[in-house]
């Protein structure tokens, strides 16, 4: 026998965001969206986010810079703004890339003295809270702390 415990509470619909919009303000104050470069612009999931936050009066930065398998400088860069901005917690928008992009510029982000590099010792490090917004299914990045 064996148990899997995976603490992620997933939603799934039509106009999803627009309709839970009130457990966004559970989550955080200010809001750091991590997107690829034009898939969260094309399907519109990037829009519905951004009309949400601004019903919500919940301020926001958008790093759409996002490349297909994340460089450590890209993520190290994400990380550096997210806590220039002082956001307290991140949207991902897109398929794998942003959303594994997302989970660690929330590391880095929280943790600014550390780089990519040092997220390969096996120190557990601290991230900020993230919500998960695939467009794409296969990867199943939305679920898993790993990127």
């Amino acid at each position: 026998m064996w148990k899997y415990f995976l603490p992620t509470k997933i939603f799934a619909g039509i106009e999803i965001i627009s309709e839970n919009a009130e457990l966004l303000r559970e989550v955080g104050t200010n809001a750091f969206l991590v997107t690829g470069k034009s898939s969260a612009k094309k399907c519109g999931a990037l829009d519905e986010v951004l009309t949400v936050l601004k019903g919500l009066d919940i301020p926001n930065f958008v790093f759409d810079e996002v490349e297909e398998n994340p460089s450590f400088a890209t993520i190290e860069k994400g990380g550096r703004k997210l806590s220039a901005n002082g956001c307290d917690f991140v949207i991902a928008i897109g398929g794998g890339s942003p959303l594994d992009a997302a989970k660690a510029i929330s590391v880095i982000g929280r943790n600014s003295e550390y780089n990519c590099r040092d997220l390969y010792t096996g120190q557990h490090l601290p991230a900020l809270p993230i919500i998960a917004i695939p467009t794409t299914s296969g990867t199943g990045s939305e679920v898993t702390p790993y990127s």
